[in-house]
């Protein structure tokens, strides 16, 4: 069988991710599920029986979202995260707004969530 001209194979290097890389990427991507889990109190607190709407609203956009990155992701062969899907879709300058506001909004929810969990610093 011949090999198609017009789609290139793309491999993956081997023996480039080791046991701590997948440790590593199984850690993030357990991250989300530990901060949906450890907010909930504080949800059904503020939000009371409202709250599970929350996150089925939630779950609902974040399943939108894994549709489109898993049809993307047979177009798109870099690493870049979320840099490297806008700038193919919408251009560079969009990649990097959506990282810079990326990189912002994921600051901003590190100090919500010491708030949140109250898991700062105490003085001795």
């Amino acid at each position: 069988m011949k090999k198609s001209e017009t789609s290139p194979t793309v491999q993956l290097q081997g023996g480039v991710l080791g046991t701590a890389g997948i440790v590593f990427f199984v850690v993030a991507a357990a991250a989300p599920l530990l901060v949906m889990a450890g907010v909930a109190p504080l949800a059904l607190n503020i939000a009371g029986i409202g709250a599970p709407g929350g996150y089925i609203l939630a779950g609902l956009a974040l399943g939108v979202f894994a549709i489109g990155f898993t049809a993307m992701s047979k177009y798109i062969h870099n690493a870049g995260a979320f840099y490297a899907y806008i700038s193919v879709g919408l251009g560079p300058r969009w990649g990097l707004a959506a990282a810079v506001l990326a990189l912002v909004s994921y600051n901003a929810l590190e100090i919500g969530i010491f708030g949140a969990l109250d898991i700062s610093p105490k003085p001795l």
